[in-house]
C-alpha cells in the first residue's frame, strides 16, 4: 500500500472551510505499538500519543517503579513509549484509575480529533465531546456487526467467509456511532490472524485514517451514515480465561470448523492443553487439517494424540496436526501467574 504524503503543515485557521488546508492537532489512542501508530506518524505526526492498558493489567500503582523503567525501557510492552519517545511525541499511559488525569491532558492540548484504535475501555461522555472534530474509531468488524471488545475472536469462531472492518465516530455507547467508511474483504479457510488483520488493519483500516485525515487537513468534511439500532451478530464480549476450553462444541462441530477456529486464535486461545514440564514455555501451532483414518470415540475429541508424523488433535471427522514452537510471551506468563498463585 502506497502511503499518502506528508500533508504540508501550514498555520491556517483550524476552523474547517471549503478548500482551506488545517493544521490539524491529532491525538491517538490505541494499545501498545500497534499497526496504525507508524503510518499515522508517517505521515501525519500526533501531538499525543495515548497507550490504552490491556485489559485486566495491573494498575501503575501496584507496580514496583523499576520494574515500570525496565518494562517501558527494555520490554516489548515498553515499544510504543520507546518509539513515542524517539519520534518527540507526547506520550500518556490510560488506565481506568487515571482517566480524570487523561481528560486533563486533552483538555490542555485541545485536539481537532481524537483517533481510537484498539483500547480496553470505553471513553466517557466528556472526553468525546473535546476533539473539536469528534473522535474516530477504527474497529475491526463490518458495524453492526460483532459490535464489541473482541471481534477478531467471534468471526473465527462463527467461521464467516467475508468480513469487514469499519471507521465511524464515537458516541456514549459501544460500536454505535456514525460511520465513515466501511469495508469487507475475504477470509480464507485456515487464515492466521496476522493475516487476517495485515489486510483488515494494515491495508483496509489505515487507508481508512489517513484517507479521513487527509480530508479533515483539506477542509472537507466526513460522510456520516446512521448505523442501523440493532446488530445482526451478537456482542462481541471479551472471553474469560475460564472459558478456553468451553467454546469449542467438539461433539458437534466439524473438523473443519475447529481448526479454522484453532489455527486463527492460535497465539492466545488455549482450547487445548498447552505443553509443559520440559516444554514449559511453548506453544501448540496449529499446521493442516486432515481425514483420519478410523472413527474416533466420543471421549477422544478434543484430546491430543500422536503417530510417526507427530501430535495431532482428534476431532470428530478429521485430526487436527499441531506442532511445538517455543513462545518467549507464554514463558513469561505462565511464570507470573506461577508466582503470583
Amino acid at each position: 500500500m502506497q502511503l499518502l504524503k506528508k500533508p504540508t503543515r501550514m498555520n491556517t485557521s483550524a476552523t474547517i472551510q471549503s478548500n482551506n488546508r488545517t493544521d490539524l492537532k491529532i491525538a491517538l489512542i490505541t494499545q501498545g505499538l500497534s499497526r496504525v501508530v507508524k503510518p499515522i506518524c508517517n505521515n501525519f505526526k500526533p501531538h499525543l500519543i495515548i497507550e490504552s492498558a490491556p485489559r485486566g493489567a495491573l494498575p501503575l500503582r501496584n507496580i514496583n517503579p523499576v520494574i515500570h523503567w525496565l518494562k517501558n525501557n527494555f520490554s516489548e510492552s515498553g515499544r510504543l513509549y520507546r518509539y513515542c519517545k524517539k519520534q518527540k511525541i507526547g506520550y500518556a499511559y490510560l488506565e481506568k484509575d487515571n482517566i480524570k488525569d487523561i481528560k486533563v491532558q486533552l483538555e490542555e492540548l485541545r485536539p481537532d480529533v481524537l483517533i481510537v484504535y484498539s483500547m480496553s475501555q470505553l471513553l466517557p461522555a466528556d472526553i468525546i465531546s473535546i476533539p473539536r472534530y469528534g473522535c474516530i474509531n477504527l474497529h475491526p468488524s463490518a458495524l453492526p456487526e460483532y459490535r464489541g471488545p473482541n471481534p477478531w475472536f467471534w468471526m473465527y469462531h462463527d467461521k464467516i467467509a467475508t468480513a469487514g472492518i469499519t471507521l465511524h465516530y464515537l458516541d456514549a455507547k459501544e460500536d454505535t456511532g456514525d460511520v465513515i467508511f466501511t469495508g469487507s474483504y475475504q477470509v480464507k479457510a485456515g487464515m492466521r490472524s496476522p493475516e487476517m488483520q495485515q489486510i483488515a488493519i494494515s491495508e483496509i483500516g489505515v487507508s481508512f485514517i489517513l484517507k479521513a485525515l487527509t480530508m479533515l487537513q483539506n477542509g472537507e468534511a466526513l460522510p456520516r451514515t446512521p448505523q442501523p439500532a440493532v446488530s445482526t451478530t451478537a456482542r462481541a464480549r471479551a472471553i474469560k480465561p475460564s472459558e478456553h476450553k468451553t467454546l469449542i462444541d467438539w461433539a458437534n462441530w466439524p473438523a473443519d470448523r475447529i481448526w479454522h477456529l484453532m489455527r486463527g486464535t492460535e497465539l492466545w486461545l488455549d482450547c487445548i492443553d498447552q505443553p509443559g514440564g520440559l516444554y514449559q514455555g511453548t506453544r501448540w501451532i496449529v499446521e493442516g487439517l486432515e481425514a483420519s483414518s478410523a472413527p474416533a470415540k466420543a471421549t477422544q475429541y478434543g484430546t491430543i494424540a500422536r503417530d510417526s508424523l507427530g501430535h495431532y488433535v482428534i476431532a470428530k471427522d478429521g485430526n487436527i496436526r499441531i506442532r511445538r514452537k517455543f513462545n518467549f510471551k507464554s514463558l513469561i506468563k505462565r511464570t507470573a501467574e506461577k508466582l503470583l498463585a
